[in-house]
This record gives C-alpha cells, sequence and structure tokens, in this order.
C-alpha cells in the first residue's frame, strides 16, 4: 500500500466551504491581495498599508513557494465572485502536533461569517485529518473581531503580553493575547 502523505502535491492543495474555496496563492492574485494588504483599515494592527509594489512582491514570494506539508499562507476565494477576499496562515510544527493559525480579510467582507466560516473548516482539517493536538492563535488585544472568532472556536485564553507587538505607522506599542484549543477539546 501507498504512503497517501507521499502522493500528495501539496502546492496544489485546495479545500472547499460552502461559499469559499481555500487554495495556495497565485500570481495573478495580486489585484485582489492589494486591495486587501494596500488598505489602511484592514492593516490596522499589522502596522501599515503595504505599496503596490509590496504586494506585488508578496504575492510573487507566496506563489513561488515550493511546499512540502499543509503549512503555508492560502487565498480565500469567495465562490459567488470568484474574487480573494483573505488569506488563511497555517503554520504546522510537526515536532510538537502542533499549528499556528492566522488570517487577514478585505475589510469589504468583514461581518459576513467568513473568516469563522474558513477557521472552523480548517481547525476542524488540522485535528481531523492532519491529526495535530494543538491549535494556536495571536491577536492584539484591541481586535475583537478576532477575539470573537478564537471564542466561536471554543479556544482558551492562554496569556497576555504587554506590549509585545510595535505598530510603526501608530507610534504604538499593543498588548498580544494568546489563545488555543486541544483535539480533546474539541467539538
Amino acid at each position: 500500500m501507498k504512503n497517501t502523505e507521499a502522493i500528495i502535491n501539496y502546492n496544489k492543495i485546495k479545500f472547499e466551504t460552502d461559499r469559499l474555496v481555500i487554495r495556495r496563492i497565485k500570481k495573478a492574485d495580486w489585484q485582489d491581495f492589494y486591495e486587501i494588504m494596500g488598505n489602511e483599515l484592514t492593516m490596522n494592527f499589522l502596522g501599515r498599508a503595504n505599496t503596490l509594489e509590496e504586494v506585488k512582491g508578496y504575492v510573487e514570494n507566496q506563489s513561488n513557494q515550493e511546499y512540502h506539508d499543509f503549512s503555508g499562507n492560502y487565498a480565500i476565494v469567495l465562490k459567488e465572485e470568484n474574487k480573494v477576499i483573505g488569506q488563511f496562515g497555517l503554520e504546522i510544527n510537526s515536532k510538537h502536533s502542533k499549528a499556528s493559525i492566522s488570517y487577514l480579510f478585505n475589510s469589504k467582507y468583514w461581518n459576513k461569517g467568513y473568516a469563522i466560516e474558513c477557521a472552523k473548516y480548517m481547525v476542524d482539517y488540522a485535528f481531523n485529518e492532519i491529526k495535530l493536538n494543538r491549535i494556536e492563535a495571536d491577536c492584539v488585544k484591541e481586535n475583537e473581531s478576532s477575539l470573537k472568532i478564537f471564542k466561536k472556536l471554543n479556544m482558551n485564553f492562554e496569556g497576555e503580553f504587554k506590549e509585545a507587538r510595535y505598530n510603526k505607522r501608530l507610534n504604538k506599542f499593543f498588548d498580544v493575547v494568546y489563545y488555543a484549543i486541544l483535539r480533546s477539546e474539541y467539538k
């Protein structure tokens, strides 16, 4: 019997939910990513909006990645519009059977349930298909939208680091909060 892990092409991984396709980032995605990463509101807690050249470079880099597992950044595509509306990050630490998740959405698509739809699907996949033991996430304390998602995922508050993230644009330090959930706690 063949080892199924050996035949997976991680560069072509694609997931689907009712409304979303979650796939690797492609070069053609640069305009949609510029709408996301070039927007001050969207990037508020991450520093500053990126220039067009920075976004093109980022998308080029991401699309040229050679993946050897499920780790990496994924484009979140709204099926209805065939448009990239966000990014989902999954960074796996196989040695410790855990992953860190992150997400970023075009502000035009906030408060429509896309972030939780994507996050629930990916957390479920990480626990039930990849068989990870722990999923972690963090955000600045003021990011109430991310905190709501962590709670909807039934993640547990694990700690806070005071002034752990600096935002140069705002010339401000932010406190960062950490959440996690174990496979044994996942429902």
